[in-house]
């Protein structure tokens, strides 16, 4: 008599269960038929208003605080009226810093009223972002100033790029010496009020996101999808894109974000569903009531937001 193994309840060891990367889908529905998704560990059904959802909570590696803080205020541009040439000439001539140019005939005025505008890290993060643009390495070095609990690491998980329900949302939240990672489930795409409704209560007071190609997808498309279901939408005073900021410190053939981690994480994942396999696989979830297709998902959702930990150390390093 053939002994069938017994599906791991971990969600790193579904690939046990595959031995080549063939028919993946069919496999996993054949491992896990009439396994509950609550012999996952960590993973519990919970409900709110709108109804029934799964949340499922792990622990990775946070984001480290520097030993030494990098030293600040040293991209000249900032001050209204210095270019790249100016800058060059101004460091040649000794002033290093935007605070040394306090001391400056012509900038120490606006010198003055830049430092004043950021001295807290979240006003010198907006600031600099307005002035030098979206991925300005300056703005990376007042990260670390930001409180743990101000902070939240997003990605999400769709039917569709476009007007489409919202079937996962990760949420990384850095505390001391820990990341907890929120997986947000709804098992059916008509009860995405639901994973909408408790991403916003994890969102409350969070003043900087950060994620990866987030600020084209992820952020608006959720705030969207909570605007359409009536539900209270967030807006954090700072948003850190590392997809922007990679392509700005890292030239490679390709910006995906495994590639991105294959590249300078040397990470390689194992059977990992692209993104756009994603909506076919939740689909066959739902359609057989069978947790096997929805394994690859959660682990490619908590795969992203763990590498944004590390790749955030990678940039920041960038602009000290």
């Amino acid at each position: 008599m053939e002994h069938q193994q017994q599906p791991q309840y971990n969600l790193s060891s579904w690939t046990t269960h595959i031995n080549n990367p063939a028919n993946i889908k069919q496999k996993l529905l054949k491992a896990y038929q009439d396994t509950e998704i609550t012999k996952l560990p960590d993973t519990t059904t919970r409900n709110n208003r709108h109804g029934d959802y799964i949340e499922i909570q792990h622990t990775a590696n946070t984001i480290k605080k520097p030993s030494q803080p990098p030293q600040k205020h040293t991209n000249l541009k900032a001050i209204h009226g210095i270019g790249p040439k100016t800058q060059e000439k101004l460091k040649k001539q000794g002033y290093h810093t935007i605070k040394h140019l306090t001391k400056h005939p012509k900038y120490q005025e606006k010198a003055k009223n830049h430092l004043k505008k950021t001295t807290e890290p979240i006003h010198a993060i907006k600031t600099l972002h307005k002035t030098l643009g979206p991925t300005c390495l300056e703005a990376i070095k007042h990260t670390h100033e930001i409180k743990n609990s101000e902070t939240a690491i997003i990605d999400i998980e769709t039917l569709g790029l476009k007007n489409q329900p919202v079937i996962l949302i990760g949420i990384g939240l850095p505390q001391k010496n820990q990341l907890k990672l929120h997986q947000l489930l709804t098992p059916n795409p008509k009860q995405e009020k639901t994973i909408l409704h408790r991403a916003n209560q994890l969102l409350k007071n969070k003043k900087m996101y950060l994620t990866y190609n987030g600020r084209s997808f992820d952020i608006p498309y959720i705030q969207k999808r909570q605007e359409e279901n009536e539900i209270e939408t967030n807006n954090p005073e700072c948003h850190i894109d590392l997809y922007h900021y990679t392509k700005k410190t890292h030239k490679l053939s390709r910006y995906t974000l495994n590639h991105v981690e294959q590249k300078l994480l040397n990470i390689k994942r194992e059977f990992d569903i692209p993104s756009s396999r994603i909506p076919e696989y939740y689909r066959e979830y739902h359609k057989q009531n069978n947790i096997g297709p929805l394994l690859p998902i959660l682990t490619h959702n908590k795969q992203d937001i763990t590498t944004l930990t590390s790749l955030y150390e990678i940039i920041r390093k960038k602009g000290c």
